[in-house]
Parts: structure tokens; sequence; C-alpha cells
């Protein structure tokens, strides 16, 4: 007996699409769906990932990036330096000096920056900006370039971990930080890395799965979850067609939800230890 030596089973959106229709009876063996039913398909599909993202850490992609760090920009008001500590976009109450000014700058002994800008965006260099779809990050360490060690970084999920740290614009090497999830995301070390080139800061993120909106695209996660994708599509699309009887649907239903937890039992991590993404505030959840 021989097998294909492959492992690489997978359904494109089409596919997919097509045996939800055929469990529910709108299409038939060897037949396609129409565009209509299709595109009915392909929003419920959609829908469908969206609502799972926050619940099953498999519907994330997850990868290890290294944190770009941008030298902190540095002005200059009133003949006084100050150097930004907490990266924004500049208006009036932001600005060096004033109330609100100690929260983004502080004062340096030099008289070399250049002149501060209203509308202008500085950057600073304990807090890194990270790329919008990122939703949480995990693990994390530090990496000291002369010496290659790492240190691990303790990941701050909450907004009052955060601040109950001390001085933020103490210069070290990161042992924690802070993610805030806003349009732009971005990083908050602590303390503060001394420049750009010392340290090396790596950590786990998560983003969004990608959508599926044409016909050839397949999913970008374990093909364990096609069984469930198929199920719960057609359990999710079957008002607008209404093909099945209660009897029937309350049958679908259960063997969607089967088919569901048997791949949510995948999602976890072996080991005494599970790191999950948070994306909140204290028990607030989005």
């Amino acid at each position: 007996m021989t097998s294909s030596g492959t492992q690489a089973f997978e359904l494109n959106t089409t596919q997919i699409c097509n045996d939800a229709l055929k469990l529910l009876q709108v299409t038939s063996f060897g037949q396609m769906a129409n565009a209509a039913d299709m595109e009915e398909c392909l929003i419920t599909l959609n829908m469908m990932f969206t609502s799972w993202r926050g619940r099953y850490k498999l519907m994330l992609q997850s990868e290890w990036i290294t944190v770009t760090l941008n030298a902190s920009s540095v002005v200059n008001v009133g003949g006084v330096d100050y150097e930004c500590i907490r990266a924004h976009l500049s208006d009036p109450d932001n600005m060096p000096g004033s109330d609100k000014g100690a929260s983004y700058w502080k004062v340096l002994a030099t008289t070399a920056g250049i002149a501060w800008m209203w509308g202008f965006s500085y950057l600073a260099l304990g807090n890194p900006s990270l790329d919008s779809n990122i939703i949480g990050v995990g693990r994390a360490f530090s990496r000291a370039h002369d010496s290659m060690q790492d240190t691990f970084i303790e990941s701050k999920t909450v907004t009052a971990d955060y601040f109950y740290l001390g001085n933020k614009t103490n210069v070290g090497k990161p042992i924690q930080a802070y993610f805030r999830r806003r349009d732009t995301n971005s990083l908050f070390l602590y303390p503060m890395p001394p420049d750009t080139h010392t340290y090396q800061i790596n950590i786990e993120v998560y983003r969004r799965l990608d959508d599926m909106t044409d016909a050839d695209n397949t999913p970008s996660f374990q093909a364990e979850w096609l069984q469930a994708i198929t199920y719960n599509l057609a359990v999710l699309v079957h008002p607008k067609f209404e093909t099945k009887t209660v009897a029937q649907l309350t049958k679908l239903e259960r063997l969607a939800e089967d088919a569901l937890l048997k791949a949510a039992s995948l999602d976890e991590d072996t080991g005494d230890i599970v790191f999950l993404p948070r994306s909140g505030y204290g028990k607030r959840y989005y």
C-alpha cells in the first residue's frame, strides 16, 4: 500500500462555500454555487472569522518580530532642549514646558535641538510603534548586542500595571513592556533603552488572520479547522436560504458544535504554561 507522502490538504474559499451550501442542499453534488449565493456565503464566512478571532488562538497569526527603535526627537523651546519620551502628534497642550508637556518631554542639558512645531509627529526611543494589525503581544526579550545575552521582558497588558512602575524617563536595559492598542499601536519600554543599537527588542505578536475575499483564497490556519468552518458556515448562512426543517437544522447545529469543540481542543500549547493574547484594559476586552 502506498500513500501520497504529502500533508498539505486544504480547501479554498470556493470549495468551503460550496461544501456548506451542499450541506444545506442549496446546491447538489457536482453543482457549483451561483455568484449571488457565493457572495452571501463569503459575507457570512468573514463575519464568522471575525467573531472567532477573539475566542481561539489558532484564529490568530503568531510570530516573533524585532522591534524597530527610532532615536527620540529633540526640540528646543525658549532656549531649552527637550527629548521626547512619548510618541505623539504635537499640539499646544503637549508643547514642551506646558502643563501636560511633562508627560511627553524631559529636559536636557543641551541647547542644540530643532524648533518645536505644531502638528508634527514626534518619536520616542522608549515608545516604538507597531503595525496596526497587531492585536496582542506575548513573550518578549531584550538582547545586548555586545554580549548577546538575553533578558526576559515582562509584558504589561493592563494600563495600571505600567503606571505603577517608577520614573518613565529612567534609562537602562528594558525589562518590562506595556502594549498600547490604539489606531497606532505601540510599546512602552521600561526602562528606556539608552540608544537604538545597544539592545535589540524581540517580541511575540498576534495578528488578525487575512480575510477570505477571493475564490482561490485559502485559510491561513491548520487544516484541522476546515470541518468546523464548513459546518458552522452552513449553520450561520442557513437563515438566508431556510432549506432545512427544524429537526434537520438542529442536527446540523450539533454536528457544527462538535466539530468546533474538536478543533478548539487543539487550540492550546502543550506544557505547564499557556500564553494567551490580551487586548484590553483590566477586565475590558475588545
